[in-house]
């Protein structure tokens, strides 16, 4: 009876353990649609918005800059750039898609090389 009870720990304990182990950090379960807002001017929601997004390969996120003095109201993420991928408009255009879903009243996306201070490729919101 003893060993039946300490086979029956051993099995619990390195699946328990397994099971805690699987379970996905806390970044990982943040999603996108959480942070959905209706205003440029959420600036919580519109930092994770940025910082979250799955950015193509060759980039990834510095810091944004907002402009809501006027309309169109415009985004500026600035990314620091290791290499530019050919395609990058085409991916970039899939962020900005994703990000004016998000932002109701957003009017503009432009992405700035962080290094260069140079236009990546700008979107204004269909």
């Amino acid at each position: 009876m003893k060993h039946q009870f300490k086979r029956i720990i051993l099995m619990i304990f390195p699946t328990t353990i397994f099971l805690f182990a699987c379970q996905p950090a806390k970044n990982e379960m943040d999603s996108l649609e959480q942070y959905r807002t209706e205003y440029i001017g959420d600036n919580n929601n519109v930092v994770k918005i940025a910082s979250l997004q799955d950015y193509p390969a060759g980039y990834t996120y510095d810091h944004i800059e907002i402009r809501s003095d006027e309309e169109p109201y415009e985004l500026i993420i600035y990314l620091k750039v290791t290499e530019m991928p050919d395609s990058d408009y085409l991916d970039l255009e899939q962020n900005s898609n994703s990000i004016f879903d998000l932002i109701a009243n957003l009017g503009k996306v432009t992405f700035i090389n962080e290094e260069t201070q140079k236009e990546i490729v700008s979107y204004n919101k269909e």
